[in-house]
């Protein structure tokens, strides 16, 4: 009951003409972004983030929290119509989606789309509303040991739940992650620490700035060599012909499918660092084991290919909120640059959020449900219009990227130095994403390091240097075991699939 009443608190927050007006703007835009490919809500929250220091707290949270979760509506439109994922998490939806706007049903794909995403998407509001009161109450009493553990397990989950391939270069990214954050005065001792005799890197490297370089301004690049190599490449989409939606029966097709994709995204989301492009194709391919993979159509325009991922990413979206909000630590790359947003602001996410900026945190909870809302309303008439934005002239698209990164790294502290350093990382960007290694888990690490650096020197005055004494907390015990199973059991998992292969080439090549 003290949930609904503190809901209802947040919506009469939220209504007002300019909170109203910063979340459809915010959704808006993530819808845009979401559609073209090659950008994404990293590289439009880096960018505009510099230009919000002026506002108030609720209208820049809730604009950034609809342009996160916007561009998981996007993504799909780009994904059905031209066969081109706007964002990462909807790559799986261009499994389905392309092949059924081939056949001529392009509005049917793109009404599955809308509608699982529309319910992902509140159905994780759901759950973020109900389950966040609860893990704060569980959460305030942690102390410094128990927090460094959280961290640890975090950092665990960035590297165990990477593919094998990538596992080793997810090591690799957090390792640079967690050396751009010593950059500076030691939190301890007030020391400098890799500014190299630079009074500009005393206060460290602005993760603004940093996400701007390594995500912005490298996209930019990496457009700009393929558009020299490849040449400048228009993109003719698919026409939408009839109306957008689904039919009766078609509901009734995917209802399973959302229950299960939203509660499995939802809580795959929940987990730091793992997103979005983990559980949309655990989505799809659960749905397949369920459905059965022998079914001809998948591949080929099953709806349900549709449906199950578009409900993951929109409810993994909401989830990936949830550690934001309780426990200060960032779900994703985009929740780590609204981390910094919040820090901005003046407001520490985390269990206390609750309980001093309850207006703001609620007013934000709100705005999920009106922003899906939003959504819902700007898809299903507006889609085949909004395909057209994937039309816009490539370079006049990343001139328009390149210029508001420069603006905006130089807002950030009026610095040409800024500037400078945004070229810089923008190279260490390019160079990372030619050798595959993820960005994500830099960012993440680099929020993560302070937190680290700070709970192990507390840890170590609380525990008296004692490892027993640090060991004999349940709760830290318990974060440390599943730091453990984390990075373990998908090596397991690997190696045994391994082996079940070489039984069955053994048993092939035996001699009758």
């Amino acid at each position: 009951m003290e949930t609904i009443k503190n809901l209802l608190m947040g919506f009469s927050v939220l209504l007002t003409p300019e909170n109203m007006l910063y979340s459809f703007g915010g959704v808006l835009i993530g819808q845009i972004v979401g559609i073209l490919p090659g950008l994404g809500s990293v590289i439009a929250i880096a960018v505009l983030l510099p230009f919000t220091y002026s506002l108030d707290p609720i209208p820049a949270l809730v604009a950034f929290c609809g342009i996160y979760y916007g561009s998981q509506f996007g993504g799909a439109i780009s994904s059905i119509l031209i066969n081109a994922p706007g964002t990462e998490s909807a790559v799986m939806t261009t499994v389905d989606g392309y092949p059924m706007a081939k056949k001529g049903q392009a509005g049917r794909a793109l009404g599955t789309a809308a509608i699982s995403s529309f319910t992902g998407g509140m159905a994780g509001s759901i759950l973020v509303v109900l389950l966040a009161g609860p893990l704060v109450q569980m959460i305030i009493s942690f102390a410094a040991p128990e927090y460094l553990a959280l961290m640890i397990f975090a950092m665990a989950c960035i590297t165990g739940m990477a593919e094998k391939s990538s596992q080793a270069k997810s090591i690799v990214a957090i390792c640079t992650g967690l050396a751009l954050g010593t950059i500076g005065l030691d939190v301890s001792f007030g020391a400098p620490r890799m500014t190299f005799g630079s009074l500009a890197l005393y206060e460290g490297i602005s993760f603004i700035i940093l996400a701007i370089g390594v995500f912005a301004m490298a996209e930019v690049m990496r457009n700009v060599s393929n558009a020299k190599h490849n040449g400048l490449q228009r993109i003719h989409a698919m026409e939408v012909v009839g109306r957008v939606g689904i039919s009766l029966k078609d509901w009734k097709l995917i209802i399973p499918t959302h229950i299960r994709c939203t509660l499995v995204g939802f809580f795959i989301g929940v987990l730091p660092g793992v997103g979005a492009a983990t559980a949309t194709p655990l989505c799809y391919s659960l749905e397949k084991k369920i459905i059965g993979e022998d079914n001809a159509e998948w591949g080929k325009g099953e709806i349900r290919g549709v449906a199950a991922p578009e409900s993951a990413n929109n409810s993994c979206a909401m989830g990936a909120l949830m550690p934001l909000l309780t426990l200060g630590v960032p779900g994703s790359s985009s929740a780590a640059i609204m981390l910094t947003a919040f820090m901005i602001l003046g407001i520490q996410p985390g269990p206390l959020l609750f309980q001093n900026h309850p207006d703001i945190l609620w007013a934000l909870l709100a705005s999920f449900f009106i922003g899906n809302v939003m959504l819902l309303v700007i898809n299903l008439p507006l889609v085949r219009y909004c395909v057209k934005l994937v039309q816009v002239p490539t370079e006049l698209l990343f001139m328009s990227v390149w210029i508001l990164a420069i603006v905006g790294s130089y807002a950030v502290g009026l610095r040409v130095f800024d500037v400078g350093m945004i070229c810089i990382l923008s190279v260490l960007g390019v160079v990372y994403g030619i050798c595959k290694i993820p960005l994500a888990p830099m960012l993440v690490a680099i929020l993560l390091g302070d937190m680290i650096e700070y709970y192990l020197a507390a840890t170590i005055v609380l525990c008296r240097r004692s490892f027993v004494n640090f060991m004999s907390r349940p709760i830290v015990l318990l974060f440390l075991v599943l730091a453990v199973l984390v990075i373990v059991l998908p090596m397991l998992r690997d190696r045994f699939k391994k082996n079940k292969v070489q039984s069955a080439v053994d048993i092939i090549d035996a001699p009758e």
